[in-house]
């Protein structure tokens, strides 16, 4: 994933190609590719049409749980349909950093005013609205 989200921030086309590929077969793939779109559409831009993606696909592999969380977070989203995409990122994955980067933000006394517009920046986001 760190591979093809450097790849689409350095406008790469031919790596993040050559990523999807090399993990377009196996028991994961259906999972992986669908991870892979959805960083693609975030890195468009389509934050909304990222999170049908998510919403509408398989929803056990770990990294889409996290992905999903994460992009609410974005979107703005609060309350119980947050908490629940929180709670089952750190069910399938308790070391996620970027999950628990949300849940402290959440927890915070000042919480976040905004979400940050690339999902992905979450971490640089909440360590921000601690200084």
């Amino acid at each position: 994933m760190l591979l093809a989200e450097a790849a689409l921030k350095q406008g790469d086309e031919r790596s993040f190609a050559d990523v999807n590929t090399r993990f377009s077969a196996g028991r994961q793939a259906g999972a992986i590719q669908q991870a892979l779109r959805v960083l693609q559409l975030s890195h468009l831009g389509d934050l909304e049409g990222a999170l049908a993606l998510l919403e509408t696909g398989p929803s056990n592999h770990p990294a889409l749980t996290t992905m999903r969380a994460q992009f609410l977070f974005a979107k703005g989203a609060r309350g119980e349909t947050l908490d629940a995409a929180v709670r089952q990122a750190l069910a399938q994955d308790p070391f996620c950093a970027w999950t628990w980067a949300i849940r402290r933000a959440l927890q915070a006394p000042f919480g976040i005013t905004r979400a940050p517009v690339n999902p992905m920046s979450i971490q640089t986001s909440v360590q921000a609205s601690h200084e």
